[in-house]
């Protein structure tokens, strides 16, 4: 059996944003909430997948909230 390719949705969440981003995408047909944070300018983004929104909510709030960083919310409205 060969192994599906699952191609990464392209995200809003680029660039030199110093900041938490919180976004919806869909992976492999299934909607995912995605968390992106950037620390500083030297550091690298990195980014979490959820399978639920308030999971991935909370961790976006306690990132932004820890390291004292925006939290930005790319989702659709009423997507909470």
């Amino acid at each position: 059996m060969i192994p599906a390719e699952i191609n990464l949705p392209v995200l809003r969440a680029s660039g030199d944003i110093i900041a938490v981003v919180i976004e919806q995408a869909n992976l492999a047909g299934h909607k995912m909430t995605v968390v992106t944070a950037r620390e500083g300018a030297s550091s690298p983004p990195r980014r979490r997948w959820y399978p639920d929104q308030l999971s991935g909510l909370a961790y976006a709030a306690e990132l932004a909230d820890r390291h004292g960083l925006p939290l930005i919310d790319l989702r659709e409205p009423g997507a909470a």
